[in-house]
């Protein structure tokens, strides 16, 4: 048998498996995961405001001359005062949602946050924050 094939260490040609190690063992996922649900709450107040703009600017189809002609109406509630009743508790609604929403996606950074690092996988259990996170948030 001729043991006269140089023996070369693979270790020094793997550039990935340090990299690798890197990212899932230090805090890299920890900070891209808060970075990404801080987005999606912000994301998630903009969405609020282009709704309720949305909700008030179908309210003046409604009554085009403003809400002064629905305070001159009769004692009985008119249509429009209806129409204007009911956005406002839409506006309320999404106000409320987008609250709790934004408040849970809140939470969940502090809690990604919070986690140590060191030889453990934090990839995973960041992973499974945000997919809570997400399901709660979708709900």
């Amino acid at each position: 048998m001729n043991n006269n094939i140089p023996q070369f260490n693979i270790e020094k040609f793997l550039i990935l498996r340090p990299l690798l190690q890197k990212i899932s063992r230090g805090n890299f996922f920890m900070v891209v995961g808060a970075w990404y649900l801080r987005t999606l709450a912000s994301l998630s107040v903009v969405a609020l405001i282009y709704l309720s703009w949305q909700l008030w600017g179908l309210a003046k189809s409604f009554s085009p001359k403003g809400f002064s002609l629905l305070l001159e109406s009769s004692s009985s509630a008119s249509p429009s005062l209806k129409v204007y009743l009911g956005l406002l508790t839409a506006q309320l609604a999404l106000i409320a949602i987008t609250y709790f929403g934004v408040n849970v996606l809140l939470l969940r950074v502090e809690d990604i946050l919070k986690q140590p690092t060191g030889t453990d996988y934090t990839a995973t259990h960041v992973v499974a924050v945000l997919i809570k996170a997400l399901v709660r948030w979708l709900q």
